[in-house]
């Protein structure tokens, strides 16, 4: 017996001489627990293990008896062994559900990030058990209970606990036909939703009525692309609580398939995915309030040369309106001369509302927001902005854009991107003999544009372009090190990457990609 697997011990006693329908209602448990999207465990109330799905054996290569002896933890990554296990004390001195992330070894060798997740288990009493627990995936985005007896008694036993693990786990289980109407839930499911919720009322497609009514469209087409496509899938739902309010779930769901390879249902489990959310949306928020500060920052280094392009037009505007009193004030009005002068005025009166409101923008503190952009309007605004700035340190700019360059994204946190790689060329420039030359291009490259800054500084050196992306790394002894992982940030939210290499013989260029939006048709510009 020591070489047999679950199956196989299950199955010798399948033909152990039970009564029928417990010998089917145990082979339908194990089907659904080996059909759940994660590998299923239990231990003992001491935390042993006492149970792993077959699934899990498969997938770390191992035998019930070899895993059972300590392999599973032999499978955990040894980086990893020490938090689990405090992670696990800490559980059994509480008593309370638990999780964890660790990476476990496949058969193959290759360690994937799993998150690992254990309810304690009370008999009818209140009396703690065991844990049952879960063993989900999370590498793209971070069992068999010992041998059942011979007898009839033993049969009844492990089928109670083949129910209670199901119970047990800490997700919402389910089942659907191949058509997918729902046609099982689990008890935690109807534990979640509350009294009123009856099989009656969920069966079929009645849980729609549970989703949040802006998810409900998302999930149906996710769905039918699942049922369409007769392959695993997943997607991320709001559902509504027992007290109305609704919390995040990632619902995941894989075909089963009979013996002669026909799929006949679909088994499925929502796993609450809420505090992760929630710290997602958190950082989100840092990020922005950070990216914030960071333009404030740089547009506080920059107030000389902003005051000195606010005030052009503004001198230009006093010194035309003194040219328009006298023209008006002669014997004769000259009314033409007049008339260009307050053209003029008109003129500089946009230029000077332009620098304002370009300040405005990159001030303003608000949400990102994804709309339609023409690259040619927005590269522009940062280098007007920065036209004193490059005249005072004697910098030529040069820029090449494509026209009809579109891509999706927020102009502001772009116009932040372009100010930072420029403000770090101009940096790198000061104190560099020879001509200093600023190149800001835009071009088409496949399905994406291209946007690089060079500079003719003395280039990166001998640090490693990748870590100059990192947070709190930086070249400058003033510097914090947060203006390129910023950047990082905002254009791996764009769908883009980022990344800097020396330009030949002399300085850096810094680049950066973009998705074309749809319907882009680029043509190339000079200025």
């Amino acid at each position: 017996m020591k070489d047999q697997s679950v199956e196989q011990r299950h199955q010798d006693l399948d033909h152990s001489g039970g009564p029928p329908d417990l010998h089917r209602e145990a082979r339908d448990l194990r089907r659904l627990i080996n059909a759940v999207p994660g590998l299923v465990w239990s231990t003992d109330a001491d935390g042993e293990m006492t149970f792993l799905s077959q699934p899990y054996l498969d997938y770390i290569g191992q035998s019930l008896d070899a895993a059972l002896a300590g392999g599973w933890l032999d499978a955990v990554h040894a980086e990893d062994v020490e938090g689990l296990l405090s992670t696990r004390a800490a559980a059994l001195a509480k008593g309370q559900a638990v999780e964890h992330e660790v990476r476990l070894r496949r058969a193959d060798g290759v360690y994937r990030w799993m998150l690992f997740r254990a309810s304690p288990s009370l008999d009818e009493a209140g009396k703690l058990i065991g844990w049952a627990g879960v063993n989900i995936d999370i590498e793209n985005r971070k069992g068999g209970r010992d041998a059942l007896r011979d007898s009839e008694a033993a049969l009844r036993e492990s089928e109670r606990q083949l129910q209670q693990i199901i119970a047990s786990i800490p997700g919402l289980t389910w089942r659907a036909d191949a058509q997918g109407n729902i046609t099982y839930w689990s008890q935690t499911f109807f534990e979640y939703a509350g009294a009123d919720a009856t099989l009656e009322d969920i069966i079929g497609y009645g849980f729609l009525n549970y989703i949040h009514p802006d998810d409900r469209d998302l999930v149906m087409q996710t769905w039918v692309s699942i049922l369409q496509s007769g392959q695993p899938g997943e997607s991320e739902t709001r559902i509504r609580r027992a007290d109305g309010q609704y919390r995040w779930f990632l619902w995941r769901v894989s075909p089963f398939f009979d013996s002669a390879g026909k799929l006949t249902q679909w088994f499925g489990i929502n796993v609450d995915i809420e505090n992760r959310k929630r710290a997602e949306e958190e950082l989100r928020r840092s990020q922005t309030e950070l990216a914030h500060v960071t333009r404030m920052t740089t547009m506080g280094e920059l107030a000389v040369s902003i005051a000195h392009e606010v005030n052009q037009p503004l001198m230009a505007i006093v010194m035309n309106a003194s040219a328009s009193l006298r023209w008006l004030d002669g014997d004769t009005p000259d009314i033409p001369m007049a008339r260009q002068a307050l053209d003029r005025i008109v003129r500089d009166g946009h230029r000077a509302g332009d620098i304002i409101t370009s300040l405005r923008n990159l001030a303003r503190k608000s949400a990102p927001r994804l709309d339609r952009l023409q690259l040619d309007q927005v590269i522009p605004v940062v280098l007007d902005l920065l036209q004193g700035e490059l005249a005072r340190r004697g910098v030529v700019a040069k820029m090449q854009i494509g026209e009809n360059l579109a891509i999706r994204g927020d102009s502001t946190q772009l116009q932040q991107v372009i100010l930072n790689l420029i403000m770090n060329a101009l940096e790198a420039m000061a104190g560099a003999t020879g001509g200093q030359r600023l190149t800001v291009r835009a071009q088409v490259c496949g399905r994406d544009a291209i946007v690089s800054v060079t500079d003719t500084g003395p280039g990166l050196g001998e640090d490693d372009p990748e870590r100059l992306f990192d947070a709190f790394f930086s070249t400058k002894a003033e510097g914090i090190g947060m203006g390129l992982s910023i950047c990082r940030s905002i254009i791996e939210a764009h769908g883009g990457r980022i990344w800097a290499a020396n330009n030949g013989a002399r300085g850096s260029v810094f680049s950066f990609t973009l998705p074309l939006a749809e319907g882009t048709d680029a043509d190339v510009v000079n200025r």
